[in-house]
């Protein structure tokens, strides 16, 4: 394929698994590294519980093959993990110390603020 530098490619997902975790990983796996091979480089991910996180990690560990890979967190305001349990907090921290970039798009929660984060998602995507 074509391989552009500044290719994009954006995650987000539901915060509740209906299925299991290792098949969605796999899946994600299954599509992921075909863009990897076709020179997506970034992946901006939700940060939200659930699926953001699974995506995440799953970046992560992609980019111990495809070192030029790069995780970028784009989360919707400061403290957005202050009402989660924290099992999803420790999870949150790890894999926030691996991110290569980390986007706070506003510094307090505000009703829209999700959605300001999915449109900030989609319109920094080139791919969707």
């Amino acid at each position: 394929g074509l391989f552009m530098i500044e290719a994009t490619c954006c995650i987000t997902g539901h915060r509740h698994f209906y299925d299991n975790r290792e098949t969605i990983k796999e899946q994600l796996i299954k599509i992921i590294i075909p863009l990897i091979e076709e020179g997506i480089v970034y992946f901006g991910v939700g940060g939200a519980r659930g699926f953001d996180l699974l995506a995440a990690e799953t970046v992560i560990e992609l980019r111990k093959i495809y070192t030029d890979v790069r995780l970028i967190l784009v989360l919707p305001y400061k403290n957005h993990t202050e009402k989660w349990q924290q099992e999803e907090i420790e999870l949150y921290n790890r894999i926030s110390a691996s991110a290569n970039k980390i986007k706070v798009l506003s510094p307090f929660y505000y009703k829209g603020c999700m959605l300001a984060r999915n449109k900030h998602l989609v319109n920094n995507s080139t791919i969707g």
